[in-house]
């Protein structure tokens, strides 16, 4: 697992097909971003494959070049990526407990949706277990093994990076809606 931020814009610099998965709240969207920024790529958010659309998702991977894709409905078929040279896999690792407060801060709630995911991948997975739990099992006992080019990136390295906003001073929930609405105010005509 790669614990420190530089470390991994050093592996990453030659790649140009970066995909940024791993459990939601993990922090994939925070690394998918920042790599986009400090490699120069494209930052393809996960709506772009309408958050977990398989033949979007590869069409992107054999179509386009030059990107980081933030994909966190997507661990379940990750290890359809295989032995391909051109892709590189970054796996991010947050702690579950850390993981389940930020969902339940923010009321997320599709632990079973995501979980089901798995089953229709064909995988035997407890639906009744955190999704989370789920995708570290399944990355670690069978998917990661599975892929050529990959990493295991954890959460915590992301906070060295000026692109890290510290828990703090995030906006969160109603506070951030009050803050889009009064960022619009400005643009009405």
């Amino acid at each position: 697992m790669i614990e420190n931020f530089n470390e991994a814009l050093e592996i990453l610099k030659n790649h140009k097909k970066i995909i940024v998965t791993g459990p939601q709240r993990a922090g994939t969207t925070i690394a998918a971003k920042t790599l986009a920024k400090r490699l120069n790529l494209e930052f393809i958010d996960e709506e772009e494959i309408r958050v977990s659309n398989k033949k979007l998702f590869d069409q992107i991977i054999n179509e386009r070049n030059n990107f980081t894709l933030q994909c966190p409905g997507m661990p379940c078929n990750i290890h359809s990526i295989g032995n391909r040279e051109d892709v590189f896999v970054i796996f991010m690792i947050r702690d579950v407990y850390d993981i389940l407060l930020s969902q339940y801060r923010i009321n997320w709630n599709y632990d079973q949706l995501e979980s089901k995911k798995y089953i229709n991948a064909g995988f035997d997975v407890n639906i009744n277990i955190p999704s989370s739990i789920i995708k570290y099992h399944i990355w670690n006992q069978y998917q990661k093994d599975k892929i050529k080019n990959k990493m295991e990136l954890w959460y915590e390295c992301l906070k060295t990076d000026d692109m890290w906003v510290d828990k703090k001073d995030r906006l969160h929930g109603q506070e951030r809606k009050e803050k889009i609405k009064v960022d619009l105010k400005h643009y009405k005509r």
